[in-house]
């Protein structure tokens, strides 16, 4: 298998603001960006989380949407398999 540095960036400007209006609540869209960024860079590849509204290159560019579906996504998949 061939060695391709892969580029993901996590988007989280667009999580909505709720850690503000509840400060002492976990933000779970924002954990689950940061997670999986940080298994990118334990893979070996380049992981940035980025909260701006700027696209930046990449190849893999990844944003919080429905929790089931991320949940769901990454119970099945891991990211090397996503890469595969």
């Amino acid at each position: 298998m061939e060695d391709v540095n892969v580029r993901v960036i996590g988007y989280t400007k667009v999580i909505p603001p709720g850690k503000a209006l509840k400060p002492n609540k976990p933000n779970h869209k924002l954990d689950i960006i940061k997670n999986f960024v940080e298994g990118v860079r334990m893979c070996g590849d380049n992981g940035l989380v980025y909260d701006g509204y700027e696209m930046l290159d990449c190849e893999v560019a990844m944003m919080q949407g429905s929790y089931m579906i991320i949940v769901l996504t990454f119970r099945t998949l891991t990211y090397v398999e996503i890469l595969q």
